[in-house]
Order: C-alpha cells, then sequence, then structure tokens
C-alpha cells in the first residue's frame, strides 16, 4: 500500500483497453467497495485512479540517490558500532572508575617503545598518546585474547586484567599526543588526501583523522607503522575484529597504502574532540 495516500490523485490503475478477467476483478472490487449488490458490467475506473501525478515522485524515495552514499558510509559504520556497544557494555559491567594514577604506574613497562607519555620514538611502534579510550582499551583485550599478535605486546596484554586494562587506557588518552618525525613526500601526500576523500575515511576517523571512541587516532601517527599495519590489513593478518578495515583496504595497491600512510603521518596529531 503506497504511503501518504493525501498526495495521490483521484483516478485509475487500469489501461483503456484492458479486457477479460482483470477488469472482471476490478468490476467486482469496485462494487465491493461500494455496498452495490448489482456490481455491473466489468469496466475500468477513471483515468490516473490511485496514480501519483506525472510532476511528482514517491514521497518515500524522492531523495534515494542522494541517499546511496549514506547507505554505503552506513554500511561500514555498522560493523564498527556493534564494537561500540560491545566495549561500552564491557566499560559499564564493572561499576569502576579508571585510575589514572594506577594507570601511569602499571606504564612503566611500555614506557622502552612507547615512551614516556605514550609518545614512541622507534620507527615501526606507535604512539598512544591521546588514542581514543575505547580503542586502547579494545587492543588491549584483543592482544590478551590472542585476537591481535605482536611479539612484545601478546606477552604483555596475557596477564592484564580489566582493570589494568581500564586504568592503561584512560592514561594513555590523557597524554598530550606529539607530532612524529617523518620525511614526507609532498607528491604522496596530496595523492593520499585524494584516497582519504575517495574512500571516505573521515566516516569512521572522523574529520581530520583524529579518532573517536574505538576508531584510532591516524593523524600524525608514525609513518612506518601507519604502513605496516595497512599491509596487515590487505594480507587479513592484521587483528581486524568486524572486518571493516579489511575491507576497506583490498582496493588498494601498494603505491595506494605509501600515499595513504604518507597523507595520514603529515596530519597535526590531536586528541579527539
Amino acid at each position: 500500500m503506497e504511503p501518504h495516500a493525501e498526495d495521490r490523485l483521484p483516478g485509475d490503475d487500469g489501461h483503456p483497453g484492458c479486457q477479460g478477467w482483470r477488469g472482471e476483478v476490478r468490476a467486482v472490487r469496485r462494487g465491493l467497495a461500494a455496498g452495490r449488490p448489482d456490481l455491473g458490467p466489468p469496466g475500468l475506473h477513471a483515468a490516473d485512479e490511485g496514480r501519483l501525478a506525472p510532476d511528482r515522485r514517491r514521497l518515500r524515495g524522492r531523495d534515494l540517490p542522494r541517499h546511496l552514499p549514506a547507505l554505503r558510509q552506513a554500511r561500514a559504520l555498522a560493523g564498527a558500532s556493534v564494537v561500540a556497544a560491545l566495549l561500552a557494555v564491557a566499560a559499564a559491567a564493572p561499576a569502576r572508575a579508571a585510575d589514572l594514577e594506577a594507570g601511569s604506574r602499571k606504564s612503566e613497562p611500555c614506557k622502552a617503545c612507547h615512551g614516556a607519555d605514550g609518545n614512541a620514538s622507534i620507527p615501526g611502534t606507535p604512539s598512544v598518546a591521546g588514542q581514543p579510550v575505547y580503542f586502547t582499551h579494545w587492543q588491549l583485550i584483543k592482544f590478551r585474547d590472542g585476537r591481535r599478535k605482536d611479539p612484545q605486546m601478546t606477552p604483555f596484554g596475557a596477564n592484564l586484567t580489566d582493570a589494568d586494562m581500564a586504568d592503561l587506557a584512560a592514561f594513555y588518552a590523557a597524554q598530550r599526543p606529539t607530532p612524529r618525525p617523518a620525511a614526507t613526500d609532498p607528491s604522496k601526500v596530496a595523492a593520499g588526501r585524494e584516497l582519504a576523500q575517495q574512500h571516505h575515511c573521515v566516516s569512521c576517523h572522523r574529520p581530520g583523522l583524529v579518532g573517536h571512541e574505538q576508531i584510532p587516532r591516524l593523524a600524525g601517527q608514525d609513518l612506518a607503522y601507519l604502513v605496516k599495519i595497512l599491509r596487515g590489513f590487505k594480507a587479513q593478518t592484521a587483528g581486524d575484529l568486524d572486518g571493516t578495515m579489511t575491507t576497506a583496504v583490498q582496493p588498494l595497491s601498494e603505491a595506494d597504502i605509501e600515499n595513504l600512510a604518507h597523507y595520514m603521518a603529515s596530519l597535526p596529531p590531536a586528541q579527539p574532540r
């Protein structure tokens, strides 16, 4: 049944010249609606009955062409929304606020690679300062559960408690990110900017690629690390829980990965808003 019946013309769905059983059915239908015992001969409704005016479009579909890009972005966000919901439940389960001071103490083993305040200086090692709380918490869960593997992080994460992960995530989220030194190529930065727009990176990573909730900050991240993680998604070896990034990276060539990494590394790092 068509919605918004008031937007329809008072006319017909039949066509002149229609004969046979269809006409009889229409006659019966008309007669029953009018409450007449004598239904009369089969006939047709007045022209245009039940039809929309030619200059009007289906109300619920008038904006469909404009909705298609949004639909594509929504599909990319669907998996990420599920992860966010799971993290929200996990974070709410223990009625305990994260302890920043405890997180600072517990970060002592992390400093050798990630720096005193989460701003790493070792090429290939990501900075965790200013990363969203949910993102860091979720990565630690994956290291503990074995869904994400790393020679250094897997042994460290194996012994973390839920409280440890909450404290560490809160501590690093509170740290101010600083730019990583990187020799970015201006031509690759320009090409990467176009690729980021083409693939709607801001749909998940937010304008400026600063991240949000379980979505990481990419802006100002280590260049070598960005190349490494994008290659991992391409090879389907990265710890991608819902497959969003693995799917997104498949169309990228090696040159695309390099260009995107140069663009992301060139952006000023900022904490999520």
